[in-house]
């Protein structure tokens, strides 16, 4: 009969030898828990997408606001920015432009609103 010793010598002579687990590294906590981003892309990208999302439409409105108080008329597309209209038949005739009031030019879209005027 064969002794468990002398078994394993022979599945170990026949396989080779058993596989022993690799020993792994205990992880180390680190001392700082987080790194803070250090350039804006890593700022941006570490930035929750509602956030981002809510800086564009603000950047957006101001600078229509900004818009509106500096140029708040627009060219009436009506008589083309000329204040009044040629006519049909005779070319040479014109007529005023009802839709700006010869003035060729209406408010922007929020102007009445910016304004405060009712």
């Amino acid at each position: 009969m064969i002794t468990t010793s002398a078994a394993a010598v022979l599945v170990t002579v026949a396989f080779g030898p058993t596989p022993t687990p690799a020993a792994r590294p205990t992880p180390h906590p680190s001392t700082a828990a987080t790194p803070s981003p250090t350039s804006p892309g890593q700022m941006v990208a570490n930035a929750d997408a509602g956030l981002i999302l809510f800086v564009i439409i603000a950047a957006v409105v101001i600078s229509y606001v900004i818009s509106i108080k500096i140029n708040p008329n627009r060219k009436c597309r009506k008589c083309n920015g000329r204040g009044f209209h040629r006519g049909v038949l005779y070319s040479y005739a014109t007529r005023g432009c009802t839709t700006c009031g010869n003035r060729g030019v209406v408010p922007r879209f929020g102007v009445k609103f910016l304004s405060g005027n009712s």
